[in-house]
């Protein structure tokens, strides 16, 4: 797999962190995306010419499964010691942004549930008890939608309704740092909400450094559904640069299959079990094992 010119949006640390924190994790990133490789030939990321996707009615149809070529990435850096679906928890990132009284409690798990007991738009917080009798505070959105006045809501029992950013693909914990990898099986709205979120947790200083991972518009025609591309996020590049941001790095890194090959296989969308995944090789000796007994190896960081 190929790694085209990218843009850092965001580079505000120091070179001492820079140095031991940033440049090492970042290596096993890039490592992690140039030995991917295809199941067939060992020496490169392929696509089948006839996986090119085509448009019918308006739809795109056809074309490679992104989730099968992003496994393997995420699965090296797991034996790196990154972790998966880190939670993105972070208080500046999560709000209540409904709130509805009820008679009884509901069983979604999408809601917070709980009898209010203080509410205050000026703090931008509430404080419930919920069905455990445990006093809960949460903030919330200062143009929060309630079903009843404000001075009305102490002592109901109401269903909270919380935004929040979603987990990170994988992120990896240093001295206290937390580094954040994003790689993009969307389309261009998931694109732009992978970067607003983990401006998001810099801007509170819940994550150091984070990375998105995306597909360059030649290599967009061969991958599934309209997923997002980094020739499409340049025109918003000034958005994230212009952003306040103390400390921190934001990166995104574009990739690239390196050519074309009548051998290569068609990727399964999803999880599809006769799907032939991409592996990533030893660099030593170009070795790998594909299909369902593929071996992920882990990467020497000293070479």
């Amino acid at each position: 797999m190929q790694i085209k010119t990218g843009i850092t949006l965001i580079d505000k640390l120091e070179e001492k962190e820079r140095k031991e924190f940033i440049e090492p994790l970042r290596e096993q990133v890039v490592k992690s995306i140039l030995n991917l490789r295809s199941p067939f030939k060992p020496d490169g990321f392929y696509f089948n010419p006839e996986s090119k996707a085509v448009y019918k009615d308006g739809k795109k149809q056809g074309g490679n499964g992104v989730t099968t070529i992003k496994e393997p990435f995420i699965e090296n850096l797991l034996k790196l010691g990154w972790q998966k679906e880190f939670p993105s928890i972070a208080s500046e990132a999560e709000r209540i942004t409904k709130i509805s009284t009820l008679k009884n409690v509901g069983k979604s798990k999408d809601l917070i549930y709980g009898h209010v007991v203080s509410f205050s738009r000026e703090e931008e917080k509430v404080v419930i008890k919920d069905r455990k009798g445990n006093t809960q505070e949460y903030l919330l959105y200062s143009d929060c939608e309630t079903s009843e006045p404000d001075d009305q809501l102490v002592g109901k029992l109401v269903s909270m309704k919380i935004a929040k950013p979603g987990g990170l693909d994988v992120c990896r914990t240093a001295d206290n740092k937390l580094f954040a990898v994003e790689w993009e099986t969307g389309n261009i709205s998931s694109s732009h909400r992978a970067l607003n979120k983990m401006a998001v947790m810099l801007l509170n200083g819940y994550i150091t450094a984070g990375i998105l991972i995306v597909p360059t518009k030649r290599m967009y025609p061969y991958l599934t559904d309209r997923i997002g591309n980094y020739e499409e996020l340049k025109p918003y590049f000034t958005l994230w640069q212009s952003l306040k941001i103390d400390k921190g790095f934001l990166e995104i890194i574009p990739i690239e299959h390196d050519g074309l090959h009548d051998d290569a296989p068609i990727l399964k969308k999803g999880k599809d079990g006769n799907a032939k995944k991409p592996v990533v090789v030893d660099p030593s000796n170009g070795s790998g094992h594909t299909a369902n007994q593929m071996q992920l190896f882990l990467l020497d960081e000293n070479k």
